[in-house]
Order: structure tokens, then sequence, then C-alpha cells
């Protein structure tokens, strides 16, 4: 989102950076967490100081069906949450996932084993609170926060 938009601006987010129309009302909130850290993101020292609002969204489009953004996204790939749980619990290093990379042709299938330090810099403990939470939203409960 852009500095002063709405959380309805979310939305406009995802259609530009996944391809996927998304009606505000679909999205359950979950908060927002305050992340300030200084990190190494492709080799280079990355300042982050943001607010991160959450949602959750259930959808059933394939990966192969997103049109992602050529600036934004290099690939999107499936991690289940149990085996994110371990992932982000430390339980294990790193686990394979299946997804897509973009390309020139458009996106190519994959595997690739990945580390949570491979996902967007935020701390591993808030990776852990929002797949604890996943679990529970597909669950059917209705007191989620990040």
């Amino acid at each position: 989102m852009q500095a002063g938009e709405t959380l309805k601006g979310c939305v406009r987010e995802v259609k530009e950076e996944l391809g996927l129309k998304v009606d505000y009302s679909a999205l359950t909130y979950l908060g927002y967490y305050r992340q300030t850290a200084d990190s190494i993101l492709h080799g280079v020292p990355f300042k982050n100081r943001e607010f991160t609002n959450v949602f959750f969204m259930k959808d059933d489009t394939p990966l192969a069906k997103y049109k992602l953004q050529k600036e934004e996204v290099d690939g999107i790939y499936e991690i289940s949450i149990r085996d994110a749980l371990l992932l982000f619990s430390d339980e294990v290093k790193s686990i394979k996932i299946d997804g897509y990379k973009r390309t020139d042709n458009g996106l190519t299938p994959e595997t690739i084993d990945v580390m949570h330090e491979n996902f967007t810099p935020r701390t591993k403990w808030l990776w852990l609170k929002i797949f604890i939470m996943a679990e529970q939203y597909l669950n059917g409960e209705k007191y989620l926060a990040v």
C-alpha cells in the first residue's frame, strides 16, 4: 500500500502484484504488526521500518493462474501450514516447496528448498504467529490476532 492509503487499498495491491481480484469484504483482518529491523536482503543491507497489516483470505485459485507483476514478484509457491510451523519453530532447517517462478515466457513450475531466511524480512516469530492463526482460521475459529 502507498503512504496514506486506507486498508482497502490492499485489494489494489493484490490485483496489481498477483493479478487476483479480491473483494475487501472477503478478507479477515488480524491486525497490524510494527516492524523495525536491520537485515540483509539479497546481499544488501536493508532497513525495514513499517506497519504491516495482516489479513487472511481463503482462495482456491491455482498458482498457475496468478499474473505476477514483473517489478514486484519473482515467483509464487505453496507451503502447507504444517510444514510452515515446522520451519518457523526451528524443528526443521529447510523444506521443499512447489510453485512457479516468473520468466519471460510466463510461469515455469519448480520445486525449491527454502529456509525461513528466504521469506520476506520479518521476524520468524511473526511468521510463526501468522501460520498458527492460519491453522486456527481454517479450523473455523473466530478470535484471531497477531
